[in-house]
């Protein structure tokens, strides 16, 4: 318990120094409007993130102590909803192209799509942390997002690229945990885990 209190407040140190520090740097390279657009596309993204793939991972961690909760089922309807999310975020994108107001920030859209699609992975993997209790991965995992986060907003920050900056380094974020999960995890995506199957048996599994 004391170690994860102590990851947790470390971690949550860290970043803020970190976001601070790399923000005095961004207010400075990046234009205004460039924010505006960035925000605007986070907006949009705000609205598919209430139907995403979190709110059903996060059941996993109300199971009683002993069960295992059935990463498999979860992994596959992750794979489905993410997907479906990530295919009408673009939608939506080539849509605004055609719009005179939008189009702008239809390309930025497109970009920050590539969240939808990251952070399927990404929760399956921080709640095995969760359920597992193991803190100091986890934090040292968000550390690594964080870091990476800011090296991409900086470096197209300084290239010029604003609100790609801002939104790129929002999508990345993940990527640590998703790394983690592929390569450095025990537990392998059961085989089949991309068919469609029935989902009736998953309300069990939340």
């Amino acid at each position: 318990m004391l170690s994860g209190i102590a990851w947790s407040s470390f971690s949550q140190v860290i970043q803020a120094l970190l976001s601070a520090a790399a923000m005095l740097v961004l207010v400075r390279i990046i234009p205004p409007a460039d924010y505006g657009e960035a925000a605007v596309v986070v907006s949009f993204l705000a609205v598919f993130n209430a139907f995403a793939f979190d709110h059903f991972a996060s059941q996993s961690l109300q199971l009683k102590e002993g069960e295992v909760p059935d990463w498999g089922i979860h992994f596959s309807f992750g794979f489905f909803l993410q997907s479906a999310l990530f295919i009408l975020a673009n939608l939506l994108a080539l849509g605004m192209r055609f719009t005179e107001s939008y189009k702008s920030i239809a390309p930025l859209l497109h970009v920050a799509s590539i969240v939808l699609i990251l952070s399927w992975p990404m929760q399956i993997r921080l709640n095995m942390l969760k359920r597992a209790l193991d803190f100091r991965r986890l934090r040292l995992l968000q550390v690594a997002g964080t870091t990476i986060s800011i090296a991409v907003s900086l470096t197209l920050g300084l290239l010029g690229k604003g609100a790609y900056a801002i939104v790129l380094s929002n999508a990345l974020a993940g990527v640590p945990f998703v790394i983690d999960l592929a390569l450095f995890s025990e537990w392998k995506p059961p085989r089949g885990w991309w068919k469609w199957r029935d989902w009736s048996g998953y309300r069990q599994s939340t």
